[in-house]
């Protein structure tokens, strides 16, 4: 009745439209909206054709308010409107007798243009061209207004930029409802429906000048979205770049269209794609710049990228992109990147050689165009853009010719211009060969290198620093490749001379080629690039060249050397020839840091060296070693260098050494002059040297000082991490019983220390004490141990409300994580009690209250205290005595005594409550339990207790509050509340709850739908209080099942649902059924399987029957179903899954049909198992797309056929060529994966296609390789053995995989680990091949396959085939 009086109104209205004034149209055109808002659409729609006409009119003509009229945001609401409600027929008439399209460029043309917009743009435009540079430009002035603001109706309001935006904001989208509903139409709607859709697109089926008239100002509009200065976004503004091309696709397209994009469009395109990609300022929604950086991409290339370079590529016409170039070349700094990056974007095959090399051409041709303009740019800008177009192609690998890569170079290693280092180390990522290939790639590294080597302090910072060790990184990446390391290595020498040469000015620069990156990757490379002959040549003329260089550049390299030094063969060839040359230095010249390069240079040789050389260099260097360490200086580099050389020499005279007394002496003295320093950060440098805490332990002298050593980590453990973990959790110090319960006394010395001090503890102490008892391994902890440290750890956590919110959480849950761990070995420590766990619980809440802030990790306390109280209860109901009795006796008393008023939520009670439940129904000793504590009695206590919370308030407003976890403590209580509600009585809870009921649903759907555990929890405790009731229990959606998955980040996962929680409550739907409910169900699961549209629910009942045990109830009622006809539905079913959820539910249960109940299976079921897998291999259905191409269904697909192999191999005699088939298909899946539009990406990265390799390659052993099981029918009769027989009935067969394998090799490029990955596979078929399948093969294949099949089978015999050895 109430939408009659309206549709009234709003034709009462339309009849009143001419009488209304100009004064009066802002007030008409508001009750126009309001009328058309709140009516709806009915059989006629003469009003809205009406409302239309008049909309049109009145925005034509000279009349003063035909430009308000066009502007005006609510005039293209209501056209927006109407647009969706006109037939298409009438809408068309009526757009084209109005002169829609005129108006709309007009419009458009004036909102594009707003009033005092100029000066701001070209501001802009000078911000995109320097939005990367260093200089210190500040931003702009915030103009910052309120967009909930509403457009007034006058002209100077409308012209603002603002109102302008707004107008936009309302034309784009009725432009966006109009297009949509005539894209949208199908081709069985009736014929006036699309011809009607056909006319109107005819309006916009303009030639291309009229469509650019369009399109142009479009632009100006994005481009003016993103000169204001406000983070809001507009309504739908990420859906105007799909307007704009919706657009472009329906004018008349010619030949010339390409080149009108590159002249017209791509200008202030370019300017919108620089600002999204490089502007600073701009404030811009995440997902709008996305979107329109998406779209706008994808737009110019295809529309200017792709014919450009067709027509490159047919004819070697450019002329398209060099418009694109000439037309933005007075701002060739900004878009000129944007145009590569379009161009090297452009769609091509990565596996045809041929498409490949033209791709370079194209992206190198264009490298060209672009880079020859900028030269004469300001250098600053000029080098801006120049690393965004080298970042662009370093991000999609494209290949720059080296001249090209030269040329952007050398501008900037001429004296004239100061060097780049970002641009040079750019280049020497893309192609290092720029510098090493060729006198011009020759005389270019020699000028960087001399500029690199004479840079001065002032002019260094740490992006220079980190771009010149890149490019010398990439350097010596570079000479590895070609085996020339050698080369490097003495140009390396050279730059370290020259630098060294220098005063300290150049202090920066020689910091940098000595620094540890590049020690580190010379070590990595030296064994790999270079053979003894070339190691032994280099020595030789480091001998030569080292002797009168500075001492510095010598020890450098040569310690690079030495540590690379690690096979047999490079260690024999150098001897001692390292040693002998540093051993001319003389070791008191040298500066502190070369000192320590010479002490590591030693001790990496005593490391190496047999007895007698190490004995001789003792000799040699205990003089100096012994002094360095006498002056215990431990802020030196050379002490610690020096300590740690020591450490070496005990380990190489370890045990029984000539000079192992001296060196453990000269140790231990020093460790001991070093404890009573305060330098902690040194001493833990010390302590990194190799097996030190072992050799200590070992050693009676060393002994003594362990404890101060253990204690001196401890202290340093809260601001030293990294370097103690490497020292105090070591494997080989680990080992060490000493060292062991070492830590263990410091802890628990600790925590008894600091339990002393009552509340005034340190907490820094408490927490590292805490985590060095988590972290020992649990042996470590002897009963007696555990039993101690129980009780201090409850004392001090009894204190916690003392310390401060910001050490609070940490040792709480710390506290209790090592309480958890304990209790999970018999720990029965003194005056154990059931109210320990109690106090636990009101300590936490406590706590958190006081706390007020994030209550997550109550939550996490909560679940720790629930594990904990677990533990200890299964020891306490395992064998039950006296102890165990009087502390469940203690436990029933507190239980019965607990207030059920839900205005004071305490969580942990219902926690310890539902812990004793469980124990005690869990316990092997039931009926002694039963004795102390009446399970019945303390389900009824916590029933009523869970009475109070599901009547309360707050449990009836979750539905109504949105942000309901963050009001409070309260919130996150229910939550854990909740989850224990799982052991309630029914019968207690069905009375009182029934008038509840209908909030109580709301609530439950409320969490189910915000992926939250607490609601299956509750919907399973609806169920078993009123199951009567609900028609449906398992009709479950997959929406409900995988909700967590796309639930927002905001709710943490340790709350969120898991498909386990939906077993459980099945689990608990299917344990309360009685035999005929659950009989009546399962006799009309084959109806919902083959009928329903979402199968979930009864998927996982199908599940949970097949998975019960043998002597269940529910195995009874399995036995009504015919399986073997279930599987073929579900076949068909997973053929059309409309998701990745449906497909991986339907293809696990397939999979365990065939696996648990295989006795039940046909050979017509193995059959279309295999046929079912070939066909989502080879595509498919369309409607199944997004479930082939998520992440898992490669791995789905290879478990079925595993199944078929592993428990039907039977079957597949006489049918092998439905495996073969399957097998294929798997394997052009694999080298060939499917791409998924949908949000569910195929991921196909190496890792993932290796990991299918690995499964695909299993499946290839399976068959080549049987076991006998699989092959074995019944008794075996004769002397043939049935796996002989099963390998030869395969060898018939699977040399087809090969010659597939090698084809496919030929069109795709597979990756080395893909590769590896299938050579078991490939090793077993060539095992059980014949000579004439292989000859077979061999003719099978063209030349190219030939070769391939040759190497291939070269390798099997190298490495592949058994030899009998």
């Amino acid at each position: 009745m109430a939408s009659n009086d309206q549709n009234y109104a709003l034709i009462r209205a339309v009849r009143s439209l001419d009488q209304s004034s100009a004064e009066s149209i802002p007030d008409t055109l508001s009750n126009l909206w309001t009328l058309l808002s709140t009516s709806m659409s009915g059989p006629f729609q003469a009003s809205e054709e009406i409302i239309l006409r008049w909309l049109l009119k009145n925005m034509t003509g000279t009349a003063e308010t035909a430009e308000p009229f066009r502007r005006y945001p609510l005039v293209w609401n209501i056209m927006a409107c109407v647009f969706n409600r006109i037939p298409l027929i009438s809408l068309a008439k009526s757009l084209a007798d109005r002169r829609f399209v005129s108006t709309l460029q007009q419009t458009l043309k004036e909102i594009s243009n707003p009033e005092n917009n100029s000066i701001q743009a070209k501001d802009d435009l000078v911000d995109v061209e320097m939005t990367d540079a260093d200089g210190s430009r500040t931003k702009r002035t915030s103009k910052k207004r309120k967009r909930t603001q509403d457009v007034s109706f006058e002209l100077y309001s409308l012209k603002s930029s603002y109102g302008s935006l707004k107008s936009a904001e309302a034309l784009f989208e009725a432009l966006r409802v109009l297009l949509t509903r005539v894209e949208s139409i199908d081709v069985a709607a009736p014929v006036k429906v699309q011809m009607g859709a056909e006319h109107v697109k005819s309006l916009f089926c303009a030639p291309i000048k009229e469509a650019l008239d369009l399109l142009r100002p479009m632009l100006l509009i994005f481009d003016l979205s993103l000169q204001e200065e406000d983070a809001e976004t507009f309504e739908n503004q990420s859906t105007w770049p799909t307007v704009f091309a919706s657009l472009w696709n329906l004018h008349l397209q010619s030949d010339s269209d390409a080149v009108e994009v590159a002249m017209s469009l791509y200008p202030t395109g370019s300017i919108v794609l620089a600002k999204m990609d490089r502007s600073r300022n701009l404030l811009l929604d995440p997902h709008v710049k996305a979107t329109w950086t998406r779209d706008l991409r994808r737009f110019f290339i295809k529309s200017m990228i792709l014919p450009s370079r067709a027509a490159f590529l047919n004819h070697k016409d450019i002329a398209i992109m060099k418009a694109a170039a000439e037309v933005t070349n007075f701002m060739a700094t900004a878009s000129y990147p944007v145009l590569y990056s379009l161009a090297v974007k452009a769609p091509h095959s990565v596996e045809d050689a041929t498409s490949r090399r033209e791709y370079d051409d194209w992206t190198q041709k264009i490298f060209e165009i672009l880079e020859e303009p900028m030269r004469s740019a300001d250098p600053i800008k000029r080098n801006q853009a120049i690393k965004v177009i080298l970042a662009a192609a370093q991000r999609d690998k494209t290949s720059i010719s080296l001249d090209s890569l030269r040329a952007v170079c050398v501008p900037n290693t001429t004296p004239s211009a100061k060097m780049d280092l970002d641009i040079i180390a750019r280049v020497a990522d893309l192609n290092i060969d720029a510098f090493l290939i060729g006198k011009e790639g020759n005389a270019l590294l020699d000028n960087v290198l001399g500029q690199l080597t004479d840079i001065k302090n002032t002019d260094f910072d740490n992006t220079e620093e980190s771009n010149a060790t890149a490019f010398i990184v990439a350097l010596a990446k570079g000479f590895s490749v070609g085996r020339d390391l050698s080369g490097f290595i003495k140009k390396w020498f050279g730059a370290l001379v020259q630098c060294t040469k220098g005063d300290i000015e150049y202090l920066s620069i020689a910091k940098v080629w000595s620094s540890q990156v590049v020690n580190d990757v010379v070590t990595s490379l030296l064994q790999s690039s270079m053979n003894t002959r070339q190691l032994t040549a280099l020595l030789s003329w480091l001998e030569n060249e080292g002797a009168n260089s500075e001492p510095r550049a010598l020890l450098t390299i040569l310690d690079a050397i030495s540590q690379g030094l690690t096979e047999e063969e490079f260690i024999d060839a150098v001897d001692l020839r390292i040693y002998d040359m540093i051993s001319k230095l003389k070791l008191k010249t040298l500066s502190d840091s070369d000192k320590a390069r010479w002490w590591h240079i030693v001790e990496t040789t005593v490391s190496v060296a047999t007895s007698e050389e190490v004995a001789a260099i003792w000799t040699e260097i205990e003089a100096d070693l012994k002094k360095t360490l006498k002056k215990a200086d431990m802020e030196s580099r050379a002490t610690i260098a020096a300590f740690h050389c020591c450490s070496c020499f005990w380990l190489a005279n370890y045990a029984g050494g000539p000079h192992e007394t001296q060196a453990a002496s000269m140790a231990t003295s020093f460790i001991k002059k070093q404890g009573k320093g305060a330098q902690q950060t040194a001493g833990l440098q010390v302590l990194q040297a190799p097996r030190l805490i072992d050799l200590l332990a070992k050693s009676e002298t060393g002994k003594k000082h362990l404890s101060k050593i253990i204690t001196h980590m401890g202290a340093t453990l809260a601001s030293a991490t990294e370097d103690v973990d490497s020292i105090l959790y070591n494997e080989a110090n680990l080992n060490n019983r000493v060292y062991s319960n070492g830590l263990v006394s410091y802890a628990m010395d600790t925590l008894s220390e600091q339990q002393e001090q009552g509340s005034k503890y340190d907490p820094e102490r408490v927490l590292t004490a805490l985590r060095i008892l988590l972290d020992l391994p649990a042996e470590s902890l002897t009963r007696e141990h555990r039993e101690q440290i129980m009780p201090k750890v409850q004392s001090l956590f009894a204190d916690l409300p003392l310390q401060k919110p910001a050490n609070l959480v940490a040792l709480m849950e710390m506290s209790l994580s090592l309480m958890v761990n304990m209790m999970k070995r018999p720990t029965f420590y003194h005056g154990i009690k059931f109210g320990d766990l109690v106090t636990l619980g009101d300590t936490i809440l406590g706590a958190f209250q006081l706390l007020q802030q994030d209550f997550l990790p109550l939550y996490h306390c909560l679940k720790l205290l629930e594990a904990l109280a677990s533990n200890t209860l299964k020891q306490m109901t395992s064998n039950i005595e006296q102890r165990e009795r009087s502390y469940l006796e203690e436990a029933a008393q507190m239980a019965t005594g607990w207030s059920d008023d839900s205005t004071n939520l305490q969580p942990h009670r219902y926690v310890l409550l539902k812990a004793v439940i469980v124990a005690l129904e869990s316990s092997k000793s039931k009926q002694l339990a039963a004795d102390a504590v009446a399970a019945a009695a303390l389900k009824k206590t916590l029933s009523l207790m869970a009475v109070s919370i599901l009547t309360s308030q707050e449990m009836l407003e979750i539905e109504s509050q949105a942000a309901w976890l963050e009001k409070g403590v309260s919130s996150w209580c229910m939550l854990v509340t909740l989850e224990q509600l799982d052991v309630v009585e029914p019968t207690v809870l069905r009375s009182v709850t029934q008038p509840t009921k209908a909030k109580l649903e709301i609530a439950c759907a409320t969490l189910r739908a915000r992926g939250l555990r607490a609601g299956w929890r509750l919907q399973e405790l609806l169920y078993r209080c009123s199951h009567d009731a609900v028609p449906e229990p398992l009709n479950i959606q997959a929406s409900d099942v995988f909700t967590s998955r796309n639930t927002d980040d905001s709710v943490p996962l340790s709350i969120r649902s898991t498909t386990n929680d939906a077993h459980m409550y099945i689990d608990a739907v299917l344990g309360s059924m009685d035999e005929e409910s659950r009989d009546f169900y399962v006799d009309s699961l084959e109806h919902k399987l083959l009928n329903d549209s979402d199968i979930t629910g009864h998927l996982l009942a199908l599940d949970r029957l097949i998975r019960a045990a043998t002597d269940s109830p529910l195995q009874a009622s399995l036995q009504r179903l015919d399986l073997s006809k279930l599987h073929s539905i579900l076949a068909s079913r997973v053929l059309n899954a409309q998701s990745s959820w449906h497909f991986s539910v339907i293809a696990q249960t397939i999979h365990m049909l065939l696996d648990k109940k295989a006795n039940t299976m046909k050979q017509w079921n193995v059959e279309l198992t295999l046929s079912t897998v070939s066909v989502l291999c080879a595509g498919g259905p369309a409607s199944a797309t997004e479930a082939r191409g998520s992440l898992y269904a490669y791995e789905l697909l290879a478990q079925l056929v595993e199944v078929i192999i592993k428990r039907h191999r039977l079957r597949l005699e006489g049918h092998f060529h439905l495996l073969i088939t399957s097998l294929q298909s798997l394997l052009r899946l694999l080298i060939s994966p499917m791409q998924s539009s949908s949000s569910v990406q195929s991921v196909s990265t190496s890792e993932n296609q290796e990991k299918r390799a690995q499964l695909y390659s299993r499946l290839l052993t399976l068959v080549c390789e049987p076991s006998v099981a699989s092959v074995t029918r019944g008794q075996q009769q004769g002397l043939d053995s049935a796996t002989a027989a099963a390998k030869r009935s395969a060898g018939q067969h699977m040399y087809l995989i090969l010659i597939l394998y090698i084809k496919l090799q030929l069109e795709h490029a597979i990756s080395s680990g893909v590769r590896a990955a299938l050579e078991p596979g490939v090793y077993s078929i060539l095992d059980i091949t014949t000579q004439e399948g292989r000859r077979t093969l061999n003719e099978a294949v063209d030349g190219s396959g030939r070769a391939i099949f040759r190497e291939m089978y070269r390798r099997y015999v190298k490495f592949g085939k058994w030899s009998g050895v």
